[in-house]
């Protein structure tokens, strides 16, 4: 009867094998124990970094909405949610007459803050809601009850909403007073209407260049047109009709 050879392990070895165990438990009990601490030491910073108080400069109204938001959010304004960038977006998000602010931490407890309200520069009306509109084409607010700013009203489509405010920079651009003097825009499609106080009204192609605006309003502001009260057809490209109420002219 044959007895079979049993490898006997080597108890130094075995030594061995058990310390590289306890040396990896060890490490992965160390780096648990920094993870702990650190996330526990990131919790107690962040409660005491929290936004205790606030100033804000810049227009009243945005002053008001701006402390209002706060105000709401003040049992969240630890550190992480009072991050300059973070609360920055959040507040452009929640006023839209707020065209931009720039937040600073006054250490350990203040924000210091200045407002920069958005300008609008013409109403659009769609359908029977009328919107406050910027110069980026925009169209940001309704129009709020009661309230009537002394801005030109677009009466176009969406589709041609960016093109229209790009048409009164043109006309800024070439004559700021008659900007101010301006009640309507119109279009068809293929053509602008421009209403006027004192019932002066501008057809223009809707493809031009600014070019044809500064031409125009040079014409108009020369001692021969400027005292009258015009219709002006600048649909053709070759000639320009110019009918005040009771006569007619082509130039």
């Amino acid at each position: 009867m044959s007895r079979e050879n049993r490898r006997r392990t080597d108890p130094e070895m075995s030594r061995q094998h058990r310390r590289r165990w306890l040396a990896r438990f060890a490490r992965a009990g160390l780096l648990g124990g920094v993870t702990l601490a650190t996330t526990a030491g990131l919790w107690w910073l962040n409660g005491a970094m929290r936004i205790e108080s606030w100033s804000i400069e810049g227009p009243k109204p945005l002053q008001v909405a701006i402390g209002q938001q706060l105000e709401l959010r003040k049992e969240q304004l630890d550190l992480i949610h009072a991050w300059p960038s973070c609360l920055h977006d959040d507040l452009l998000a929640a006023i839209p007459d707020l065209a931009d602010v720039s937040i600073a931490r006054q250490l350990p407890n203040h924000l210091q803050m200045v407002a920069v309200a958005r300008r609008p520069m013409a109403l659009w009306q769609d359908g029977d809601q009328v919107w406050l509109v910027d110069d980026q084409a925009t169209a940001y607010r309704k129009l709020a009850a009661g309230e009537s700013p002394d801005l030109p009203l677009l009466r176009v489509p969406q589709t041609d909403l960016a093109a229209s405010v790009e048409l009164l920079a043109g006309l800024q651009a070439a004559d700021a007073g008659k900007l101010a003097e301006l009640s309507e825009v119109r279009t068809d499609g293929s053509d602008w209407r421009l209403y006027f106080d004192r019932g002066e009204l501008w057809m223009l192609p809707q493809e031009h260049d600014d070019r044809l605006l500064a031409r125009l309003n040079g014409i108009l502001n020369s001692p021969r047109w400027k005292n009258g009260t015009w219709r002006v057809d600048a649909r053709a490209s070759t000639r320009w009709y110019l009918r005040p109420a009771a006569q007619g002219g082509v130039i």
